[in-house]
């Protein structure tokens, strides 16, 4: 079984789905996730394009909808699906305004999870800031993982939103916030061990 690193699906989708297009026509169909990795199976090379969508507890309906129109479900994790469907078949959220509603109900989402990490976040910065121990970098590295994992995901779907995926704009600002919060996580080591 092959593994291949998903590179976050709220800044890199289309990254993501070309590679998983690739590798359906290399014969490495996607039939999973464990973590942050895509899982495959090996199989006849065909040419497959990939959609993600996010839904939370879907119907039957939700999946018939999806057949009808001729995509079938590649793997799920969670309220994460991604669907596949041979190259050409008309895709999903194809129209502007539907990109738009599923880039706010993910937005929706996150923003929640934010809230409840954010402050986690900023009181062991104030902490590490007044008191450089061991501890509090520990406790600061602790805080920072659930924040990142919520609030940059939360950044790039604002940036769908905003943008549009495929943005320049979009691309290079993401690149930017890569560089800070990388630079920010290596600060804090730094400053947790001297």
């Amino acid at each position: 079984m092959k593994k291949k690193w998903s590179s976050g699906l709220a800044f890199g989708e289309s990254d993501d789905m070309e590679m998983l297009r690739e590798e359906s026509q290399n014969g490495n169909h996607l039939s999973g996730f464990r973590g942050l990795n895509y899982l495959f199976e090996k199989g006849e090379p065909a040419d497959f394009t990939y959609k993600i969508d996010f839904r939370d507890n879907p119907e039957a309906e939700y999946f018939e909808m999806f057949e009808a129109a001729g995509w079938e479900l590649a793997a799920s994790q969670g309220s994460l699906y991604i669907f596949r469907a041979p190259a050409g078949t008309t895709p999903i959220y194809s129209d502007p305004d539907t990109q738009k509603e599923f880039y706010l109900s993910q937005m929706k989402s996150y923003a929640k999870y934010t809230v409840f990490t954010t402050v986690p976040f900023l009181l062991s910065l104030f902490l590490l800031n007044q008191y450089t121990s061991w501890i509090t970098g520990i406790l600061s590295i602790f805080f920072v993982v659930p924040f990142v994992f919520t609030a940059y995901p939360l950044i790039g779907f604002y940036l769908s939103y905003q943008f549009g995926e495929n943005s320049v704009f979009r691309k290079t600002l993401l690149k930017a916030v890569h560089f800070l919060i990388i630079t920010a996580l290596i600060g804090s080591i730094l400053l947790m061990i001297f």
